[in-house]
């Protein structure tokens, strides 16, 4: 089994062909060892990654944003009537009825 002492800190985030092959709780075993031995420094890094890999916010392809604009457009040249979100509630709760 391999340890983040015999991987090493590098080991662990520049060969990832050692530790694809582990098992979840593995993983997570040298994860712990790591931050039991890290510096303050260190800490803040792990914290920084974890709130970052957290918080991703959804980036729209190319392709996605033309399809969107694509049908925003043939809703106006349709010269349908949008509805407010007062509107689709009321609608909503009358058709549930």
């Amino acid at each position: 089994m391999f340890t983040a002492k015999r991987l090493g800190l590098a080991g662990m985030f520049c060969n990832f062909d050692k530790t694809f092959f582990m098992g979840f709780a593995e993983k997570k075993e040298i994860i712990m060892e790591i931050v039991r031995n890290a510096d303050d420094k260190l800490l803040g890094l792990i914290i920084a990654l974890a709130n970052e890999y957290n918080h991703q916010e959804y980036q729209f392809s190319e392709e996605e944003i033309k399809k969107f604009e694509e049908s925003r457009d043939e809703f106006y040249a349709s010269g349908k009537k949008g509805f407010t979100v007062e509107e689709s509630l009321k609608s909503l709760k009358e058709k549930l009825k």
